[in-house]
């Protein structure tokens, strides 16, 4: 993947379903599937799994493509929806900057001195799937 791609994929990964939500009201935060789990348990809140994926997605580009030292740790407790919202906002912005002042950069090289996954790995699975996991980035 090389800068433009992956510009052009974060300008168009999930828009809709931001689009969508933003359109909601807090009570969608509440959502929870009644049914329960094949082994037991139950599902999450629609507002824990939105938290989930912001601050995962947020943690994985922050800290890993643009090198934020002090990755600042979200808390989401009594926020409402469009608090929450606005954070994938912001942190796809700022990832859209980066990459657009960054044109010479090398998405192929490692994330880190220890990893053997490049840049492109991360932006792809977070573009396409939310948050790249220890085993998706395995398979990269």
């Amino acid at each position: 993947m090389n800068i433009q791609e992956a510009i052009d994929m974060f300008g168009k990964t999930r828009t809709r379903l931001l689009q969508v939500l933003e359109k909601c009201d807090d009570n969608i935060l509440d959502i929870k599937p009644e049914m329960k789990m094949p082994k037991g348990g139950s599902f999450n809140k629609a507002g824990r799994v939105l938290k989930n994926f912001v601050n995962t997605e947020s943690y994985w580009l922050q800290s890993k493509v643009l090198k934020i030292k002090e990755y600042p740790h979200l808390y989401f407790s009594n926020k409402n929806l469009k608090k929450i919202l606005e954070v994938p906002h912001d942190v796809r912005k700022e990832t859209l900057n980066w990459l657009n002042e960054n044109k010479d950069a090398d998405l192929n090289k490692p994330y880190s001195l220890k990893a053997k996954r490049p840049i492109s790995c991360i932006l792809y699975h977070l573009a396409e799937h939310g948050a790249p996991s220890w085993s998706t980035l395995y398979d990269c």
